[in-house]
């Protein structure tokens, strides 16, 4: 984790995580892009496809013993 600030004079400075780094890659935490040596950015997360109403089929299905 990249913080923006100094967590061992302040621990509250440790909520302000500015980069996260996940199998040598390098995130950016406000939008979920890749940094580091190849830039990406990330893909759409499967709820905001269609205007934010999309639910994959297997999610949409309750089996019946979890309805209450």
């Amino acid at each position: 984790m990249v913080i923006d600030g100094d967590p061992t004079a302040d621990i509250r400075q440790s909520d302000r995580v500015a980069q996260v780094m996940v199998n040598g890659r390098l995130y950016d935490t406000a939008t979920m892009d890749e940094t580091g040596a190849t830039p990406r950015k990330r893909k759409p997360l499967f709820f905001e496809k269609a205007g934010g109403a999309y639910v994959p089929a297997s999610a949409a299905t309750i089996p019946e013993h979890c309805r209450h």
